[in-house]
């Protein structure tokens, strides 16, 4: 069936493209939460 065939290929193709944008979140958050991390030690070693 036509519709169901380009729903199984929506899904795979949004599937396929979210992967690395879920890689990449996840990435930018650790980074994010380490450089926070980072900045809160420097700031209680400066005192």
């Amino acid at each position: 069936g036509g519709l169901i065939d380009l729903c199984a290929n929506a899904s795979m193709t949004c599937n396929a493209l979210m992967r690395p944008f879920a890689v990449c979140l996840g990435v930018a958050v650790f980074l994010v939460g380490a450089i926070d991390l980072t900045l809160r030690l420097i700031r209680v070693f400066k005192r």
